[in-house]
């Protein structure tokens, strides 16, 4: 607001308001497609998928190689790759733009409608890194005639490569590659996960908890300045802190957080236990109070925690309150260091589409696995897409070699939800690494196995598998963890079974993760079935499994899974699994063998209080009955037959 007065001194001009004048707008952002307009070199070259070597070639002239950024997108121009070298390679066009642009999206129109034409995409800033895996932007990218296929990119790129990696006629039809900017001041800022049990905590308390009916009270087990080293950042100091398991009745005893505010926490961490000993945790967590010891809000039972680092608990869910419980302890207390929970950005919480995506990383018994998983659990009404890793005889340690050196040696296979099959590299003149499998999709669960002579030896378990878990729960830290128990070659004696199931048995107490007791299963099927062959491969050392050990496999792993009982009429049609009428005894033997280790460890029936000797006891009580399965007595037997046993009234009851 200017004033006057009366000299008529004109006062100066303040100029144009900024921010009302339009002229001031910034402009709005245009997409532009720099392939079309910024190309000042491009080049035909030959990539070997095995090591990444790139060379000059001669496959694609540079008048055609040209048409593909000419703004053309119907024409289109064969294009041969030479994936029937040996080794193969892959034949691409690489471009270099006249700067650094940060591009939205590549565009790649090419096949026919009869055809599929496949490709990968490198993209960098630098020439020197541009064929890096860190720099794969795209792998498998399928297109035909139906339009585009769009490649989300989100980085600064000056160098770009299109490489033919798979062709359905005898080359690629290209049209167009196109690759358009975006405007990078509009794409949000990368999500930084937060600690908030560091930071956010307004109150917290030692609760005494009842496991038989979720009664919770205060307790001082735990004193408040111990329990608030908990969350001071210090993951290598510990605390011994008390519970009362040998209470009357048993008493969990933790800690229960509160927070300033409802927070969309990705997982929790808990670091505890000394090398000498395992300390087991159970988890609850909810945005009220009032229903956080529901057992909805049960995030995680039985987490086995040691001094090889943190144990890592998905939770993908809006957390206000949390309690960590000490449901468990060999020696007289927990040694807890820290308790932790990271928040995650809900926005990019993949939707559950229903489906379950189960990696194994192993050799021929997990593709044997493979075989009926995916169309067993269709036929109990569960969605299963199975992939799986093989190179021969793989071993634990060579998994991790080939993880450390980026190896490109396996067969990588995966199955829809019905079981068909789409092999992405077969292992012969194409090969995955476990890197590029892992990146294949969002894993649920992720399978490790090893090598059958090598799985009676627990000594060749470390220290491979616990740094293949630490990768995997890096990669994916969401992903359930779990171990494929395999079985004895038929030749072998039935002592050697003892060993692997010894060997699987102390996996599961030191590392934590669950097991798929595809081996127990063989034995009882054997049992059953009275023949140490009958289910395995006539291959010269009946190694690898037959129809029928393969569809044994696929209902353990679908039953620990799912946490089901496959279904009695599961393939009882299939003219080729049930040739000869075993397909009730296979579906049993994988039921019970599940079955045995859900009991033993009281996750079915949760009293806790089968032993060995109450077996021993009930085996000879019932032995003698005609329903009695031809193979030993296990503890599912147990649950299922107390009922007959108090209805005969001429046993005492077991405790």
């Amino acid at each position: 607001l200017w004033s006057g007065d009366d000299s008529g001194v004109t006062p100066p001009d303040p100029g144009p308001d900024p921010g009302n004048d339009p002229g001031n707008d910034p402009e709005p952002f245009t997409p532009v497609n720099v392939l079309r307009s910024n190309v000042t070199a491009s080049r035909c070259i030959q990539f070997y998928p095995s090591n990444h070597y790139v060379g000059d070639a001669s496959r694609i002239s540079e008048e055609n190689y040209a048409k593909f950024t000419d703004g053309d997108t119907s024409t289109k121009t064969d294009s041969y790759s030479a994936l029937d070298w040996d080794p193969p390679r892959y034949i691409g066009i690489e471009y270099s733009l006249d700067n650094t642009y940060y591009i939205g999206n590549f565009k790649i129109y090419s096949g026919y409608t009869t055809s599929v034409d496949t490709f990968d995409v490198y993209a960098s800033d630098s020439l020197d890194t541009l064929y890096n895996n860190d720099n794969c932007v795209a792998t498998g990218v399928n297109c035909d005639d139906t339009g585009a296929q769009t490649i989300a990119v989100n980085k600064n790129v000056r160098y770009v490569t299109f490489l033919i990696s798979g062709v359905e006629l005898y080359c690629a039809r290209i049209a167009e590659f196109e690759a358009w900017t975006a405007d990078s001041s509009a794409v949000p800022a990368p999500f930084t996960p937060v600690n908030v049990l560091r930071s956010n905590v307004t109150a917290s308390r030692c609760i005494q908890f009842y496991p038989s009916n979720h009664y919770v009270g205060d307790a001082s087990r735990i004193s408040e300045e111990n329990y608030a080293k908990f969350t001071d950042g210090d993951t290598s100091t510990k605390t011994d802190s008390y519970s009362a398991l040998d209470w009357d009745p048993p008493r969990y005893i933790g800690i229960e957080y509160s927070l300033d505010n409802t927070y969309y926490i990705g997982n929790f961490k808990i670091y505890s236990g000394y090398s000498t000993s395992v300390d087991t945790f159970d988890v609850y967590a909810s945005d009220s109070l009032d229903t956080l010891y529901s057992n909805d809000n049960c995030v995680a039972t039985g987490v086995n925690c040691d001094d090889t680092g943190a144990q890592t608990i998905a939770v993908n869910k809006n957390v206000r309150y949390v309690t960590f419980l000490i449901s468990g302890v060999e020696l007289y207390c927990a040694r807890i260091a820290e308790f932790e929970a990271w928040t995650a950005d809900s926005s990019s919480t993949p939707v559950d589409d229903g489906i379950t995506r189960v990696l194994t990383i192993g050799n021929s018994f997990a593709e044997n696995a493979s075989i009926y998983a995916s169309e067993i659990a269709y036929a109990n009404n569960q969605q299963m897409v199975f992939g799986y890793l093989k190179y021969p005889s793989c071993t634990l340690q060579r998994h991790w070699n080939d993880i450390q050196n980026n190896v490109a040696e396996f067969k990588f296979r995966v199955t829809d939800v019905t079981g068909s099959g789409t092999t992405v590299a077969d292992g012969s003149s194409t090969f995955y690494t476990i890197q590029q499998a892992i990146d294949y999709a969002d894993w649920d669960v992720v399978v490790f196995q090893q090598e059958s002579s090598n799985a009676r030896n627990y000594s060749t378990f470390s220290p491979y598998l616990q740094n293949l878990i630490d990768y995997v729960e890096g990669e994916l830290p969401n992903a359930r963890l779990m171990f494929h128990q395999v079985w004895r070659w038929g030749e072998w004696n039935a002592d050697q079974f003892d060993l692997i199931k010894e060997a699987s048995e102390r996996m599961v107490k030191d590392y934590g993760i669950e097991l798929i007791p595809s081996g127990l299963a063989f034995e009882y099927a054997r049992k059953a079935l009275g023949s140490a062959t009958i289910i395995n491969e006539d291959d010269g050392h009946y190694q690898h499994a037959n129809r029928y050990g393969q569809y044994i496999e696929g209902c353990c792993y679908v039953a620990k899974i799912f946490g089901i009982e496959i279904a009695a009429d599961t393939f009882v049609s299939h003219p080729y699994v049930n040739d000869g009428n075993f397909v009730a005894t296979l579906t049993s033997a994988a039921n019970d063998a599940v079955t045995y280790y859900n009991v033993k460890t009281g996750s079915t029936n949760g009293n806790g209080t089968i032993e060995d000797d109450d077996l021993a006891e009930m085996r000879k009580n019932i032995i003698a009955d005609k329903e009695v399965r031809p193979y030993e007595i296990n503890v599912y037997d147990y649950v299922h037959l107390k009922s007959y046993l108090v209805d005969t009234k001429n046993v005492t009851v077991l405790r």
